[in-house]
């Protein structure tokens, strides 16, 4: 017996090398009559003498198997949490239940003359396709150069084996689950760019009644060898986590992946992180990472906020990021947001996010064009309070590019069809998610105090509390209306001239 570490030869029987003090992993079975741990393939157990070989069923695990099925089982603790699994998992029961079965027989070949010329024109039309490709227009090629190609990812490693299974077995070879910590996920990444291959994979501990954690592990292929290496930790307390797709409501593949930006590769995951004792209408936060591969260094965005319970009854979390996106890695971040269905209205964010990016590149590039938006938008502005004091319907200017500054936004709202901004100074801006155009809504004269926005009840007009009032603004038929008039109080009759002296000759009389 050989030592996994040192390959020192080890006298049968060893629990740690004589010379490295490795422990020693041995494949051992219980066996079912007295259940001591014994040698693998054993027909009698050499303990008790029992028959083992016949009586071995799928209920029989290895002994290293069964403890580490104790050291990943849940604390009471995460009663909370699978209840949150129950009800997600229970609308979804339906969805999206393909199996993707493996096959590693190989296909009889058949090489004939009409094989070959298939497969010949095959290659062309690729070769064609490629080709075309390269020819694309200029936005691919600027989307290119600043993400580059992602890095080739597989559901089973060279050999055909599972990465998870792997990704188990190595870490346990090499005594990393003695933190009772279970795997959150794992994936494949075959060799490319004269990199080895290699296995990403996650393995965490979810108990916000003491102390929560996950670790990330890259294991390096190496001749015929994995070598584990730890490559990042972080402790959460009282936080509740969960790294399951049917929870984030997303499709497989898209968290974990390893992804290419500005040349630099990245371990991109995504999870639910819950505090203690939450509930519907508590706070919740949906977190996002990527962690760089090269220098080991990560950049998280969090999208916090209430938790909700949509039409379907699964529960979603209506966040906003926490930190500023202000670098590549925050903005590949807050696009992924999209593709997590468990961060409720998405289409919010996206808007808000073009908003940003387009604001950034007028300031950069000092559009020229802004003081004629600005003017443009002025003269809307007059045309409009003209309409709102007759009551007529305007002329809706749109614009292809925001119209005000998203640092100035005081609150918005949304429908099916728009998005509603009020900024600090009272006016009113609109955004249509179908043609993707600005207008301009309501604004005062001068800058004033904000304005609050909120919908009728089939959501078509928009109730504006300004300083002069409350103003409507039809969102189908562009038609503003001024605020109502109050209502004349109605005249009371004066007492009578002659009252007076009767009151006041009584009063002399009593007197």
């Amino acid at each position: 017996m050989k030592c996994p570490k040192c390959g020192n030869n080890v006298p049968d029987g060893s629990a740690f090398c004589n010379q490295c003090g490795t422990k020693i992993v041995t494949n051992e079975t219980l066996c079912p009559a007295c259940n001591e741990p014994i040698p693998a393939g054993s027909v009698y157990c050499p303990k008790c003498g029992k028959i083992v070989k016949n009586s071995q069923s799928e209920e029989t695990k290895t002994y290293n198997q069964k403890k580490q099925e104790e050291a990943n089982e849940r604390p009471t603790a995460q009663k909370q949490h699978e209840e949150w699994k129950r009800k997600n998992a229970q609308s979804r029961k339906n969805e999206n239940d393909e199996i993707i079965e493996y096959n590693d027989t190989p296909a009889k070949s058949t090489f004939n003359r009409n094989l070959i010329i298939g497969i010949a024109g095959i290659v062309a039309i690729i070769a064609l396709l490629m080709c075309l490709r390269g020819c694309g227009n200029d936005s691919d090629r600027v989307e290119n150069e600043t993400t580059g190609n992602d890095p080739e990812q597989v559901q089973l490693t060279a050999d055909g084996r599972d990465p998870v299974a792997v990704f188990n077995e190595e870490l346990a070879r090499n005594n990393f689950l003695g933190d009772g910590a279970q795997t959150a996920t794992a994936i494949s990444v075959p060799e490319h760019d004269g990199k080895p291959a290699c296995i990403l994979g996650i393995t965490f501990v979810s108990n916000p009644a003491t102390r929560s954690f996950y670790k990330i592990y890259q294991l390096t292929k190496n001749g015929n060898a994995w070598k584990p290496e730890l490559k990042d930790q972080k402790y959460i307390n009282g936080r509740s986590l969960s790294f399951n797709e049917t929870e984030l409501m997303i499709e497989p593949g898209v968290s974990p992946r390893v992804v290419k930006i500005e040349d630099n590769e990245y371990f991109f995951f995504a999870y639910i992180n819950l505090p203690q004792g939450y509930h519907v209408g508590g706070n919740g936060r949906v977190s996002m990472c990527l962690f760089n591969l090269t220098d080991n260094t990560s950049t998280t965005l969090d999208y916090d906020g209430l938790i909700k319970v949509g039409d379907d009854g699964r529960q979603y979390i209506d966040g906003k990021p926490l930190q500023s996106v202000n670098t590549i890695q925050a903005k590949f971040l807050q696009q992924q947001s999209a593709s997590i269905k468990v961060i409720a209205n998405p289409e919010v964010v996206k808007a808000e996010e073009e908003i940003q990016v387009e604001e950034v590149k007028i300031e950069e590039a000092k559009n020229p064009n802004e003081a004629v938006a600005e003017k443009a938008v002025a003269e809307n502005v007059a045309a409009s309070n003209e309409a709102l004091n007759a009551g007529e319907k305007v002329e809706r200017k749109t614009y292809d590019k925001p119209i005000f500054k998203m640092e100035n936004k005081h609150s918005s709202i949304s429908n099916d069809e728009y998005i509603v901004f009020s900024d600090k100074d009272g006016a009113v801006f609109g955004f249509d998610k179908s043609t993707r155009k600005y207008f301009v809504m309501y604004a005062p004269s001068t800058p004033g105090t904000p304005t609050d926005i909120s919908f009728s009840g089939d959501k078509s007009q928009v109730y504006m509390r300004t300083a002069s009032g409350v103003r409507k603004y039809s969102l189908k038929s562009s038609k503003p209306e001024a605020p109502a008039k109050a209502e004349t109080p109605a005249k009371t009759e004066t007492p009578a001239k002659t009252e007076a002296p009767a009151k006041a000759e009584e009063k002399t009389e009593t007197e």
